[in-house]
């Protein structure tokens, strides 16, 4: 901008100037697979990356994520790539499930190798979560983004005929609908 004035110059230098710390590339991931019966509870979920981006604040939730079902928020400083695969497996606590007790990979796919560690998968970050398994009856398993928007999900029903639901597998999907 132009002004002949020094003082006006100054005040529109001043209201015009913006600060930006930065911007932030969402994860775009669809639900690739789901196993909802393995016994003990040690039910997975797999999600593939359709393009890179951080996954930080990510939530994947079961019906409504209330009690007993599955809330999984992703750590911070968790980035990916196109065609990487995630894979949450449920009952961290169970030795059956999770012999070795892994934890959270996220650096790379084989931080804690199938090895050491035979619950995980070393083509896929792993991560456990202490529900004790997935509903495999109905169910509605939804992936939110950090900003809380929807960004795929899953209606199960282990019986296509019923016409009827569990109450919290019908709000989940009146949310997600």
């Amino acid at each position: 901008l132009l002004c002949d004035d020094p003082v006006r110059a100054l005040e529109l230098a001043t209201t015009l100037d913006a600060h930006f710390t930065g911007f932030t590339v969402l994860a775009g991931v669809r639900i690739n697979e789901l196993n909802a019966n393995i016994a003990g509870g040690c039910d997975l979920i797999e999600l593939r990356v359709i393009s890179d981006g951080t996954m930080a604040g990510f939530t994947i939730t079961e019906r409504t994520g209330g009690s007993g079902e599955l809330n999984f928020t992703f750590p911070a400083g968790f980035n990916v790539h196109k065609n990487d695969f995630i894979v949450v497996h449920e009952n961290s606590g169970n030795v059956l499930c999770n012999p070795g007790t892994a934890t959270a990979e996220t650096g790379a796919v084989n931080d804690q190798p199938a090895a050491l560690y035979a619950g995980n998968y070393d083509s896929a970050y792993d991560f456990w979560a202490t529900d004790t398994g997935l509903t495999d009856t109905d169910n509605v398993i939804t992936v939110f983004d950090s900003t809380g928007m929807i960004v795929d999900a899953l209606l199960v029903s282990d019986d296509p005929a019923a016409l009827t639901a569990a109450s919290a597998t019908e709000t989940a999907a009146a949310t997600v609908l």
